[in-house]
């Protein structure tokens, strides 16, 4: 085995590739906090659970988070993970039962989501958009192919309407902006 004495004792987790396990069992979770036990002081195992945030527990990776040593909680990855813990991602049962949007001729639609019993495409895009505008053929040889079953709607970001209404034009796309 390596000896490390010249090493910093947190910096032993970097060489020893120690790394979170994503599994739910007793055994797994003991392993990951076994490791944050051991070196609390590491930036890279700090690291290394932000790279693996996304596949444990919220529970599990706040425990983990506040097993490290106050001192790494000003860094960047310590912050990136709070953040993670923080930010909500309930969007809740309702699903919204009505949208409104202003069409080129300035009237507004509303009720796209519950108007007919077709499936639904709302596309997102923007005239500067260069893969936006590249998805156009794509989304008419959709509309072209399932006609009568699908209901397509395009939502443009634009910033500056006579941008939106110009591509209209040149893409002549014929369903719903």
């Amino acid at each position: 085995m390596l000896e490390l004495d010249h090493v910093n004792s947190q910096t032993e987790a970097a060489f020893y590739h120690g790394n979170f396990v994503t599994g739910k069992t007793d055994a797994d979770i003991k392993h990951n906090a076994d490791l944050v036990l051991k070196y609390p002081k590491s930036i890279y195992l700090l690291n290394t659970l932000n790279v693996s945030k996304g596949d444990l527990d919220e529970k599990q990776l706040a425990r983990l988070l506040s097993g490290f040593d106050k001192s790494l909680a000003n860094s960047s990855v310590y912050k990136n993970i709070q953040n993670f813990l923080s930010y909500n991602n309930d969007t809740g049962s309702q699903f919204p039962a009505d949208l409104k949007l202003k069409q080129p001729d300035q009237k507004i639609i509303s009720s796209i989501l519950n108007q007919d019993n077709k499936f639904k495409l709302v596309v997102f895009r923007a005239s500067w958009c260069l893969p936006c505008r590249k998805e156009i053929p794509q989304i008419k040889s959709l509309q072209a192919n399932y006609g009568n079953s699908l209901s397509i709607y395009s939502i443009s970001i634009d910033k500056d309407e006579a941008h939106w209404q110009n591509a209209l034009k040149e893409e002549s796309m014929p369903w719903q902006q």
